[in-house]
């Protein structure tokens, strides 16, 4: 066999793999640069790169290069080259025999994308076989080294003309819905969205057609998508959640739904990596009440986390202490302040019994039972009762409503095992808050564990896009953890470092890996998006 098409066929298997795993990568953060960038600013980021076959790469590289000063002959040139390849074959196969190939879900844009790659790689193997050796030695490494770089490149080409796409999808989903005489609802800010969404949706359907949107879609090109694949003929109500990572991206959204009425739920520092300060996060989701004012609409704002509010000021102060700060009302918001459209709630909610498995509160001389335990989650659906009260639907239709919403998935979703162990039985307590990435919804879920018997274990990741801020965050959420879990397990990979010299510096008890024995009548909290895997183990 020809020594270049051998080499040739050895890249495959490696390259493949490498460009499997920055496609899903890049797909995780919605094709955009700012949140690869802030990805690639981390340990785990840092890691995906410059990690043990980068290094045997870079070898390679180097090795090149003494080739071409005509320090190494061609044929050990070739030697070193397919045994790094064959190395790497290797490794690939190794990760599909134990199922740790990563792949991006199948979608038009990223269909499109790979196609362009996958092109983009014939042409330089084409160009190689009439430049076989500089092809071989140099530019085939230096692909299987850096395919990162060239996925980056070729997004970034592509993403001018899904700019355009998008552009037109906005306009015809905005001209779609004007079609429709729909009450339109959207709920922003940085936690709680969600919940907030599933529960306010459940009151309207019992006595009005309410439609929502499916799961975890709150961008405007997916909310865009929906509408245009929906219709909205039968329904009177549409409630919308809505994301955003940089500023004037929630315009866009909100000229898309026209909305007249505005939920905001918690704020916090989520994604402030990318926003770059609080007061960005601010102004961004404030853009979405300007058509609420425009539409004679009303804002329902949440005062939990709002210690005092005049016509200049906000001052916010999370339960952490990490922000403890005055910004400026935007301009909008004094606006519907002068015409009374801001409605205040949360705090005059009467928890009356509250356990693992239900709560009893009472809203304006009301009482209600629901499925739902932790606080936050009652503020929410107080919320939603208010609402639909202001809207004049009947307390008998809520009241029904209310007991039919079950826990969101992975959001404070309590199971209670029977555990054997020896001669004993024992009970756990499973806490599953993984779809939880926010600081304050993590406090929220502390907060209703430290109130239970028994002993109480966390398992917990860490959290991304955070910015200069990350290792301050951190460090409260450690201390704030502290005194109120018995034992830690800490599964992130960005700064369990700094998290471990922490547990030196106070004495505090950890545990390295999940073990039966610890396991006597415990409630074992969740937290973030690694700790899911750890429930299998239930």
């Amino acid at each position: 066999m020809n020594s270049y098409f051998y080499i040739l066929l050895l890249s495959i298997l490696p390259l493949f793999y490498k460009l499997s795993f920055w496609l899903y990568t890049l797909q995780l953060k919605n094709y955009r640069f700012d949140r690869f960038k802030e990805y690639l600013s981390t340990k785990q980021g840092k890691s995906a790169i410059f990690n043990k076959l980068f290094y045997l790469e870079l070898i390679v590289l180097i090795c090149w290069i003494v080739f071409f000063l005509g320090k190494i002959e061609q044929k050990t040139m070739y030697y070193i080259l397919t045994f790094f390849l064959q190395f790497e074959s290797l490794f690939v196969f190794y990760k599909i025999f134990t199922l740790k190939i990563i792949v991006p879900k199948k979608t038009w844009r990223m269909v499109i994308l790979s196609w362009i790659i996958l092109l983009y790689l014939i042409i330089w193997f084409y160009w190689g076989y009439f430049h076989q050796a500089l092809m071989a030695y140099l530019i085939l490494p230096a692909l299987i080294a850096f395919p990162w770089l060239y996925v980056l490149f070729w997004n970034m080409i592509t993403t001018i003309f899904f700019d355009f796409i998008k552009e037109r999808k906005y306009l015809q989903a905005s001209e779609k819905l004007k079609k429709y005489k729909l009450n339109k609802i959207w709920i922003t800010w940085s936690y709680g969205k969600s919940s907030m969404k599933e529960y306010l949706a459940t009151i309207l359907d019992s006595e009005k057609k309410t439609i929502k949107t499916p799961e975890n879609i709150n961008t405007e090109i997916w909310i865009a998508n929906f509408i245009l694949n929906t219709d909205f003929s039968n329904f009177d109500y549409f409630v919308a959640e809505i994301w955003a990572y940089r500023k004037w991206e929630i315009t866009t959204a909100s000229k898309i739904l026209n909305h007249k009425d505005w939920f905001l739920t918690w704020i916090g520092n989520q994604h402030i990596g990318l926003f770059g300060n609080q007061q960005n996060i601010i102004d961004a989701k404030c853009e979405i009440a300007k058509k609420v004012l425009e539409n004679n609409g009303t804002l329902y704002l949440n005062n939990t986390n709002i210690e005092k509010l005049d016509e200049n000021i906000f001052h916010i102060k999370d339960k952490l202490w990490i922000i403890d700060f005055k910004w400026k009302t935007p301009q909008v918001i004094k606006e519907l302040l002068k015409k009374n459209k801001i409605v205040f709630y949360g705090k005059d909610i009467e928890i009356l019994q509250q356990d693992i498995n239900q709560t009893k509160f009472k809203v304006n001389g009301e009482i209600f039972t629901t499925n739902l335990t932790s606080k936050w989650q009652i503020e929410n659906l107080y919320w939603a009762i208010l609402y639909a009260l202001n809207n004049w639907f009947k307390k008998e239709n809520i009241q029904k409503a209310i007991k039919q919403i079950k826990q969101p998935a992975n959001t404070m979703e309590i199971k209670q095992i029977k555990w054997k162990l020896a001669d004993d039985n024992y009970t756990i307590n499973i806490i599953d808050d993984t779809y939880n990435l926010s600081v304050n919804g993590l406090i929220n879920a502390i907060d209703f564990v430290k109130n239970l018997n028994w002993k109480k274990i966390i398992i917990v990741d860490d959290i991304l896009e955070l910015g200069n801020q990350a290792w301050k965050i951190h460090y409260l959420i450690w201390k704030y953890i502290a005194n109120k879990f018995d034992k830690i397990l800490f599964v992130g990979i960005n700064y369990k470092q700094d998290f471990l010299k922490w547990v030196k510096e106070n004495n505090w008890s950890i545990v390295d890996k999940i073990d039966t024995n610890i396991f006597e009548n415990t409630t074992i909290l969740f937290e973030w998006k690694k700790a899911k895997k750890y429930i299998e183990k239930f």
